[in-house]
């Protein structure tokens, strides 16, 4: 979907949809029958899978090729750190001080929320659009693309 429609196109819809069904989701997980529970967690089973999809894929775009591996170690080390450390020891603490079972919810809409203008301002990267120009940012790439073409003219 991130090819034919773009990578930023794709991650506005979904960090929307990370907006608005966290919350209902949560209630209908916390508060229903088990079909509803079970659809309510296969829903944000999909949103997060989609997220996951598209942003293995636009995040390594966002950098040139010379330090793409340095900027995803760096930055998946942060966000492991924050998202992966901290973030659940804060929506149990925070649960269990509101007594309010939708706190996880709420939090996923405010990282979605706050995602939304970083999202606006990445640059398109998929297929043709991309504003990022792999072979003008590293010589190397350019020169092996150039030496796959003559060995292959001449097998």
């Amino acid at each position: 979907m991130s090819d034919r429609y773009g990578r930023r196109r794709t991650l506005l819809v979904l960090a929307v949809a990370a907006v608005l069904l966290p919350v209902p989701m949560f209630a209908a997980a916390g508060y229903s029958t088990a079909p509803l529970a079970i659809a309510a967690v296969v829903v944000l089973s999909c949103l997060v899978s989609s997220l996951s999809a598209v942003g293995a894929s636009a995040i390594p775009e966002q950098f040139v090729v010379r330090g793409r591996l340095t900027a995803l170690a760096i930055g998946g080390t942060i966000a492991t750190t924050i998202f992966g450390g901290i973030a659940p020891y804060v929506v149990q603490s925070l649960t269990e001080t509101t007594a309010w079972p939708l706190v996880p919810g709420v939090l996923i809409a405010a990282v979605g929320v706050a995602a939304i203008p970083a999202i606006r301002r990445g640059p398109e990267t998929a297929g043709g659009h991309s504003d990022i120009s792999a072979a003008d940012s590293s010589p190397e790439l350019g020169d092996l693309q150039t030496e796959s073409k003559g060995a292959h003219n001449h097998a």
